[in-house]
């Protein structure tokens, strides 16, 4: 399992605007391409919001073929930051056995386990632009797409500025 802080910024943007990155000189200026994938993601909750009243999150992703199970949690952590485990695993329902080493692990009896339940899927074409230097490496990505409940959905239009090394500085910095 790997577990790590995540300190990230997400901004909801107008779909027009997403255009208009390109011109920021930051993006002009980077050397990489970006790269793109199609990431379906469902997430799991019961029907009282057990988890996300908890500070907790329970998702799976789907990228290509893989699945990777991802356990999120507030706790104390402020707004930008909060700790992640994830795992990849063998198909899109969740395996309860990876959450011993997670703050789900309290929460986990069997009567939490046949509540769980998919909650909402988000589909997103994400556009990742690597933004690095000595000092840091920071992950620009763009998504698009919808959150769909099976019932209703809305469309989606994000920007998250992850930082994979580096200091908060950095990061705020960037954005």
């Amino acid at each position: 399992m790997t577990a790590r802080r995540e300190l990230e910024i997400k901004l909801a943007l107008p779909p027009t605007s997403v255009a208009h990155l390109k011109k920021i000189p930051l993006i002009q200026a980077l050397k990489a391409l970006p790269k793109r994938a199609t990431e379906v993601s469902v997430y799991f909750d019961t029907d009282k919001h057990k988890l996300r009243k908890n500070g907790l999150m329970l998702r799976v992703r789907r990228i290509g073929k893989r699945y990777v199970q991802t356990i999120k949690a507030t706790g104390n952590a402020g707004l930008f930051e909060r700790g992640e485990w994830e795992n990849e695993i063998a198909d899109g329902q969740p395996d309860l056995s990876l959450v011993r080493d997670t703050p789900l692990k309290p929460l986990m009896n069997g009567k939490l386990r046949r509540q769980l339940k998919p909650m909402f899927e988000t589909r997103v074409h994400r556009t990742i632009y690597p933004i690095s230097n000595r000092a840091h490496v920071i992950e620009l990505a763009v998504d698009r797409g919808k959150i769909d409940t099976g019932v209703n959905s809305l469309p989606l239009c994000e920007l998250e500025l992850e930082l994979k090394r580096g200091n908060e500085t950095d990061l705020f910095s960037v954005a």
